[in-house]
């Protein structure tokens, strides 16, 4: 692979982990109704993202 394709990679994988937080920030503010299950999801789509971020570093950079 060559630089510009694993610039472009790295920012597509910022670019989702910033909506993931941004996702994960708006469930807070529907707590009141459905406080846990949003928590739940929240922290599944986020760790789903981080795993696949960190696996394309690992394949990258190995």
């Amino acid at each position: 692979m060559g630089v510009s394709s694993i610039f472009s990679l790295e920012v597509f994988f910022r670019a989702i982990r910033d909506f993931e937080t941004a996702r994960v920030l708006g469930y807070f503010e529907l707590l009141e109704g459905f406080g846990p299950f949003f928590i739940f999801l929240s922290a599944a789509s986020f760790a789903s993202a981080a795993r696949l971020s960190l696996s394309y570093r690992d394949m990258l950079s190995g």
